[in-house]
């Protein structure tokens, strides 16, 4: 049975830590809300009007409401010291990382890179975003999952 103790005392995840990691977090969990208003009522973010291209971002809606709940539930659990944080940071991770491999697969199959308009910058921050912080969240969660879960290495 491990020991449990204070997240500080066991490896260095102290309170700043865990308040910029849920901002981040909650910021991953809010954009989606941003992006999908905009797409439907304004469609400013929108980069083309093509039945492929509506028709492929469409299928990313119940994708990005998982990957946005894990994010919001990560940063929760984190801020509480709760175990749940460990299980729904990768799951965050893990989803960032398949939406930005399947945004950017579709952008390069179907030339979006190349029409270098603002709703393709922000196509590509939001890329680079997924897949940094996809990647860093599997890290971070997994190397410092005795940390977050509270308690001594066995």
């Amino acid at each position: 049975m491990p020991n449990t103790t204070s997240l500080e005392q066991v490896e260095g995840l102290g309170r700043s830590q865990r308040l910029l990691l849920s901002g981040f977090l909650f910021l991953t969990a809010i954009f989606p809300l941003y992006f999908w208003l905009d797409f439907y009522l304004v469609g400013g973010v929108r980069i083309l009007d093509t039945e492929v291209y509506l028709a492929f971002e469409g299928a990313f809606l119940a994708a990005d409401a998982w990957m946005a709940s894990a994010s919001f539930v990560a940063g929760v659990a984190l801020l509480k010291r709760s175990p749940l944080a460990l299980l729904f940071g990768i799951a965050a991770g893990s989803a960032l990382l398949f939406l930005g491999l399947m945004d950017v697969l579709f952008g390069l199959q179907q030339g979006i890179y190349t029409l270098g308009t603002s709703e393709v910058l922000l196509e590509v921050l939001i890329n680079v975003y997924s897949l940094i912080f996809g990647a860093f969240l599997l890290v971070y969660f997994w190397y410092r999952r005795w940390a977050v879960l509270g308690v001594t290495r066995p």
